[in-house]
Order: C-alpha cells, then sequence, then structure tokens
C-alpha cells in the first residue's frame, strides 16, 4: 500500500525504528496521527518500536496519546507493551 515500506513500516514507523531524531519523528506523527495506529508486518505498533528503541518518554507518551490501544496490543511474538512499560500518568 502506498506510503508503507517492503517490512509493512509507515513513514513514522521507519523513523522510529531508524532512532530518527525525536523532532523528525513527532512531525511525521502531527502530519499522520493514524499511522500511530499501523503496525508492521509483525503487527508491531510504532508504540511497541519506540519502546523497544528506548525512545524519549515525551515521544512515548504521544505516541500513547494518538493510539492508546496499542498498549494492549500484542506483536507477533505475543510481547504487549503493557508488560515491559507502565503508562505515564497525566
Amino acid at each position: 500500500s502506498k506510503g508503507v515500506s517492503s517490512f509493512g513500516e509507515t513513514p513514522l514507523f521507519a523513523a522510529i525504528s531508524k532512532k530518527s531524531p525525536t523532532t523528525v519523528v513527532s512531525q511525521l506523527l502531527s502530519l499522520n496521527p493514524s499511522a500511530a495506529g499501523v503496525p508492521d508486518e509483525m503487527d508491531q505498533f510504532p508504540l511497541h518500536e519506540a519502546v523497544a528503541v528506548k525512545a524519549d518518554e515525551a515521544l512515548i507518551r504521544a505516541l500513547y496519546d494518538a493510539y492508546p490501544d496499542a498498549a494492549a496490543e500484542e506483536n507477533r511474538d505475543g510481547t504487549i507493551v503493557e508488560g515491559f512499560w507502565t503508562p505515564i500518568t497525566k
């Protein structure tokens, strides 16, 4: 599909996985907030990836706010964000 890599990654997901600067990832998120709800081919959401690469806490919060359901979604390996990340309280 348009805007998705051969790995099923949106530009937002790819930027997170490549550890792009937080400002770049934040800009991509602001341009397309719905991308936070698009998993890759491993059923991993941008929130999962951000936690896995130890992204900035503010970015993790922004991804969580954009698609909070990702925190309870399992990826293909059965991993859920709640299993290794406690949601930040407002």
